[in-house]
Parts: C-alpha cells; sequence; structure tokens
C-alpha cells in the first residue's frame, strides 16, 4: 500500500513541476444548432384522399429540434408562403385562425397558382413559442375533379436575433389525392393552342405535338413561368396536376427537317400505380426523386453529399425518430424522407 501511495505523490509531484505535461483537456462538443421544420398536414397526415365539395383544415406548425428540446424558445421573425392550385382549392372565406401577432396574406403568382402567406416579426423583445407550435390553421374547399395537388412550403424560414440570418430548416409538404389521373394544361406562351392533357400518376407523360409561333421554333417545356426548371419527358413521371410553360428561341431549329412535323410518341400506360419517394436532403445537394411500383420495396437508398458533414441516414420525420432502410416498403401516394447529419 505505501508503494502505490508513494508512486501516486510522485506522479502528482511531476504534474504539477514546471514543465511538466498536463492533463489532456477534455473536448467540448458544440451545442446543437436549433433545425426548425414548417409542417402542413391534415388530421396529422401529409397525404389525404379527398373528394369535390370537401373541406378541410390544414394545420401549419412549426417544430423546433435541438439539445434544448421541450424548453421553448423566443421567435422573433418567421416567414412561409405556402403555394396552392387555385383550381383544385380555394380558401374558405374566414377560415383562417392564427396566433396572435401572424399576418397573412393571400396572393396571385406570376404564370399560375397562388400563394398563401403566414408571417411574424417582432421589432422587440419577441414572443415565447414551444418547441412545437400551433401557427395557425385555414380550410379549402376542394374543387379539382380528378388528379393530385400539393400545398408546397416555399421561402420559409426563422431568422436569428437581429433578423440578418436564418436558422437551419426543412418542411413537410401536403399532398391531396382525389385519383390517379392527372391533368396537364400547356401554356404555349404565344404559340398556338393546345388541349390538355392526362396522364396517370406515376407515369410518363407523352410530348405533344409542337405549337407553332411565326419566326420561332420551341425549346422546351418547363414547370415554372419563368422557365427555370424543364420537364423532361423521357424521365420524370407526372406526380400532380400541372402547367408547362413553352419556351422559345428565334429562327428555325438547327436539327428540325424541313416541313416535317414533331409527331407525339406513344407512351403505354401501366396497370401497375406507382409511389414517388421524395428526399429532404436537410441542406445537402438535392436528391432526386424515386418512383416505385405500389407494394415495392426499397432496394437502394442513395447518399447525399454535404459540405462539413457526415451523412447519418434517412428518416420517416424531420426529428429524426424513425429511420427508414432499404428493403421497407413506402406507403400511400407519397413518402418524404429526411436526412440525418452530424458535423465533422
Amino acid at each position: 500500500m505505501k508503494r502505490v501511495c508513494a508512486w501516486a505523490a510522485a506522479l502528482l509531484l511531476a504534474l504539477t513541476l514546471p514543465g511538466a505535461a498536463e492533463p489532456a483537456e477534455e473536448i467540448s462538443k458544440e451545442p446543437m444548432e436549433p433545425v426548425y421544420t414548417f409542417d402542413l398536414t391534415v388530421n396529422g397526415k401529409h397525404e389525404v384522399t379527398v373528394a369535390p365539395g370537401d373541406v378541410i383544415t390544414v394545420v401549419f406548425t412549426i417544430t423546433r429540434t435541438d439539445e434544448d428540446e421541450d424548453a421553448g424558445y423566443t421567435m422573433y421573425s418567421m416567414q412561409n408562403e405556402i403555394e396552392y392550385d387555385e383550381t383544385f382549392v380555394t380558401p374558405v372565406e374566414n377560415g383562417c385562425i392564427t396566433q396572435p401577432g401572424i399576418d397573412t396574406t393571400d396572393i396571385a403568382l406570376r404564370g399560375h397558382g397562388r400563394a398563401f402567406y403566414m408571417n411574424y416579426l417582432s421589432f422587440v423583445d419577441g414572443s415565447p413559442w414551444q418547441d412545437n407550435q400551433l401557427v395557425g390553421t385555414f380550410q379549402l374547399q376542394v374543387n379539382g375533379e380528378s388528379g393530385v395537388t400539393e400545398l408546397n412550403n416555399r421561402n420559409f424560414c426563422v431568422t436569428r436575433p437581429g433578423a440578418q440570418e436564418s436558422y437551419e430548416a426543412n418542411c413537410g409538404d401536403l399532398l391531396l389525392y382525389v385519383s390517379d389521373e392527372c391533368t396537364v394544361r400547356f401554356e404555349t406562351n404565344g404559340g398556338t393552342a393546345l388541349e390538355d392533357a392526362t396522364a396517370l400518376y406515376g407515369e410518363l407523360l407523352p410530348r405533344p405535338q409542337d405549337p407553332v409561333k411565326s419566326g420561332w421554333h420551341i425549346a422546351g417545356w418547363y414547370t415554372d413561368y419563368d422557365l427555370t426548371e424543364a420537364w423532361d419527358f423521357e424521365t420524370r413521371p407526372v406526380g400532380k396536376n400541372m402547367v408547362l410553360y413553352a419556351a422559345w428561341e428565334e429562327g428555325d431549329p438547327e436539327t428540325a427537317s424541313s416541313g416535317e412535323e414533331t409527331a407525339a410518341p406513344e407512351t403505354p400506360v401501366e396497370a401497375v400505380p406507382r409511389v414517388r419517394v421524395a428526399f429532404d436532403a436537410g441542406g445537402g445537394k438535392p436528391v432526386a426523386d424515386l418512383w416505385l411500383e405500389q407494394g415495392t420495396p426499397v432496394e437502394t437508398l442513395p447518399t447525399p453529399v454535404r459540405a462539413g458533414y457526415r451523412f447519418l441516414g434517412w428518416y420517416r420525420d424531420p426529428a429524426h425518430r424513425e429511420p427508414f432502410q432499404t428493403g421497407e416498403i413506402p406507403a400511400d401516394k407519397k413518402t418524404t424522407l429526411y436526412a440525418a447529419w452530424e458535423k465533422n
């Protein structure tokens, strides 16, 4: 016993002498940054089967996830633009209820669709919010006779104190389903008119006959009015009722044969319904949707990339409580998976 004590005393003396090695400092882990999820649901679901004439109540919540979960926090400012197809659903008059301080505005978007804004801004000390905060509810009447539509969160953010920077945020959109037969409208932007087309949910859309515009040739079709997101008829399945916008280039196409018209290719219609697996990369590089035949398990999952982070896996929920593995079968028409990350 004395020998052990003598050895310990010698070691203690050595550690206290000048120039002696100091004990290794404990590596401190940086506190987890808050992550906010903007969520749109009906009866707690992100996908709802509806019928023409139905009135539904959409619930908008913001959930905060970090190490101090359930502690509450102070909200200084947030914004969300909820885009919807006004030909499929229309807001019910006086059907919106919000928390105090929430400003709402409904405006028409350029081209097609509308956006319902729900915003909050404090010029003083902010307001106390819960980690799972109900922001508001609003009622919609279903007018769509067939097909699918989505209510999408756009340009959403929660700002840090001072409103100069935003926290990391993701979202859960809402899908409304009437039937598999989706309607596609063509906005030819000055060209000859085209009839609406139909395509089954999850199937390819046949390319339409090229519209005609004197002195111009068709350069492609886009999903947005500003012509930033091209539509690929060969690989991209139809996931909802939508509008495609024509892009034009002046002059004749270089590869066009004189006097020939482009015929719309025949696309076989498969009887097996499909489901869509969407990936929320949570700040990583965007990942393309995966389409599967209904009842088919997911054989492979993509590995997203994010600078400065290590990918931990895919989860069914934004809070990363329910992992999703290969071999599992996605349910319903659309399943969204959320990427989990760890800082390097």
